[in-house]
C-alpha cells in the first residue's frame, strides 16, 4: 500500500500546477541570485587601480602606514572560481527558507482543500498516509532545492566564462559539493515541513511555528548582550542548515571557537525527523480531518 500512496504522490507532484509554479520559481531565483557576487568577480579595471594608487599615495603622505602599505591593500578582492563555488553555497540557506514555506504550504493546502479527508476515505491506514505524504513532500524538497542550485552553479559558471576565458575555470569541486548538499538538505526539510504540517494540523501554524523560530533566533544571537552559550548553535536549525549546505559552521560562543560539521548536521536533522515522526503520528491518529 505503501508503493502505491508512493507512487500517487508522485503523479501528484508532476501534474499539480502549484509544483509546477515552485519550480518555475526556483529557477528565477537561481538565475538572480549570482547577481550578487559575480560584479566582485569582474576583473580589476584601470580605474580602480589608478584610484587604489591615489589611496595609497595620500595614506602614506598623511602618515597613515606608518608599516607601509600596499598597493592591494587598496584594491578591491577578485573572486577566483571556487570563491564562487562557496558563495553558491552559502545562498543555500535563503533558498532553503523559500522550500521550506513551499513544502510547507503544498502539504497544508491538502488539509484546507479536503483532499486529505477524501483520500482517508479511500486509505484509512493513516500511517502509512503520512508516510506517503513526507515522503512526497522530501521529494519536492530535494527537487526545488537542486532546480535552484543547479541553475545557479550553471548561470555562475557561463557568466565566470564570458569574463575570465576557459582557461579560469577549476575543477568544480565546490560545485559539486553544493549541488548534493543542497538537494540533501532540501530532502530532509522537505520531510521536517510535512510533518510539521502533519503535528499542527495545517501550514498556518506551521509557518507561524517556523517563523517564531528565526525570530526566536534573531534575539538570542544579535539582540542578546551576551554571548549565547555553545549549546544554542548546536540546536540552531540555521546554524545547523549552514553546516549541512557549506561543509562547516564556524561559531564563537563562551570565548571559544568551534564549528558544526557537515556529518553533526545531518544526524541533527535525522533526530528532527524521527521527534516529528513520532508526534505527527501521533496527532494525526487523534486527529478528525474533515473535508
Amino acid at each position: 500500500m505503501f508503493v502505491d500512496l508512493l507512487r500517487a504522490e508522485v503523479v501528484r507532484l508532476r501534474y499539480r500546477r502549484r509544483a509546477t509554479w515552485s519550480v518555475l520559481l526556483m529557477v528565477l531565483i537561481g538565475v538572480l541570485l549570482p547577481t550578487q557576487w559575480m560584479p566582485n568577480a569582474q576583473p580589476l579595471t584601470s580605474a580602480e587601480i589608478a584610484e587604489a594608487r591615489a589611496w595609497l599615495q595620500s595614506d602614506t603622505a598623511a602618515g597613515y602606514c606608518p608599516d607601509g602599505c600596499t598597493l592591494d591593500q587598496y584594491l578591491r578582492t577578485v573572486l577566483d572560481f571556487e570563491d564562487v563555488a562557496r558563495s553558491v553555497a552559502e545562498s543555500g540557506l535563503f533558498v532553503a527558507f523559500v522550500v521550506f514555506f513551499i513544502v510547507v504550504t503544498y502539504v497544508g493546502s491538502d488539509f484546507a482543500s479536503g483532499a486529505l479527508a477524501t483520500q482517508l476515505t479511500f486509505t484509512p491506514r493513516r500511517p502509512a498516509v503520512l508516510a506517503a505524504r513526507t515522503c512526497g513532500a522530501a521529494l519536492l524538497g530535494g527537487a526545488l532545492m537542486t532546480v535552484a542550485t543547479l541553475t545557479s552553479s550553471s548561470v555562475s559558471i557561463v557568466w565566470y566564462l564570458a569574463l575570465h576565458g576557459f582557461g579560469s575555470v577549476g575543477a568544480g569541486e565546490g560545485l559539486l559539493a553544493a549541488l548534493w548538499s543542497a538537494m540533501l538538505y532540501g530532502i530532509l526539510l522537505g520531510a521536517v515541513g510535512a510533518l510539521l504540517v502533519f503535528c499542527l494540523g495545517g501550514s498556518a501554524l506551521a509557518s507561524g511555528l517556523a517563523f517564531l523560530t528565526l525570530v526566536t533566533e534573531v534575539i538570542v544571537e544579535g539582540i542578546s548582550p551576551t554571548t549565547p552559550a555553545w549549546w544554542i548553535y548546536h540546536v540552531s536549525p540555521v546554524w545547523q542548515g549552514q553546516a549541512l549546505l557549506a561543509g562547516s559552521a564556524m561559531y564563537t560562543a563562551e570565548y571559544t571557537r568551534s564549528d558544526i560539521t557537515r556529518p553533526e548536521a545531518i544526524g541533527y536533522h535525522l533526530v528532527v525527523i524521527a521527534l516529528l515522526a513520532t508526534a505527527a503520528l501521533i496527532s494525526f491518529n487523534r486527529r478528525d480531518v474533515r473535508g
